[in-house]
């Protein structure tokens, strides 16, 4: 309904409507915890470790092809998709100022389908667990 109207006007504001489009899906996929260290590098290279192991690269070549990209395309799309990950650490302290470093991780999304993207955000198959990739600077 509000769609077809288009123009909406009211005393106070006059707003147009327009039909949902996403141009460019958000950066951020998700955020890690629990690391013992504040190397960005390190952290990068366990999401990637875990994202192309096979099950997991297997998981996001299987959605990426859900969306319009081809089975032909999908495995160096996900490849690429992993190698431009990036991560950034956000320094978080608990009571007594002990640092408990948390992580963001970022990715251009291969697609503008925001189903697809939330699956990539989603699958727990490529979503590291903390407790296996603690490490010490």
């Amino acid at each position: 309904m509000i769609l077809d109207q288009h123009i909406w006007s009211f005393i106070e504001i006059t707003f147009t409507a327009r039909p949902f489009q996403v141009v460019s899906p958000p950066l951020l996929l998700f955020c890690l915890q629990e690391f013992s260290t504040t190397n960005t590098n390190m952290v990068k290279a366990t999401v990637y470790n875990a994202w192309t192991e096979d099950v997991a690269l297997w998981d996001i070549i299987d959605i990426l092809v859900e969306s319009n990209i081809t089975k032909e395309q999908a495995p160096a799309m996900a490849i690429n998709f992993i190698k431009l990950l990036w991560v950034e650490h956000l320094d978080f302290k608990v009571s007594g100022g002990i640092l408990l470093p948390h992580y963001n991780i970022f990715a251009i999304s291969p697609t503008n389908n925001p189903s697809i993207w939330m699956k990539l955000r989603s699958t727990p198959s490529h979503t590291p667990p903390s407790s296996k990739v603690a490490a010490s600077p």
